[in-house]
């Protein structure tokens, strides 16, 4: 727990996120979740509720979301 950098990779992309933010911690889970978006997507606005690090909306965006709104509280 700190303020370094952590790297993670995902789906064969590398992301820079704080060690304080938020991102998924579940090995396992992360590429299922990461894959999600490429089967759910065709186009239009997405709303990410849990945005975390952003993984996801990234993911969304490439998929060829127009816009991707992220939202993160804690």
């Amino acid at each position: 727990y700190g303020t370094d950098i952590i790297h993670i990779m995902v789906g064969g992309d590398t992301f820079a996120v704080s060690g304080l933010g938020f991102y998924q911690q579940n090995r396992f889970l992360r590429e299922t979740l990461y894959a999600l978006p490429s089967t759910l997507l065709s186009g239009g606005r997405v709303l990410d509720l849990y945005g975390g690090a952003g993984i996801h909306a990234y993911r969304f965006l490439e998929r060829g979301a127009e816009e991707v709104f992220v939202v993160e509280a804690n």
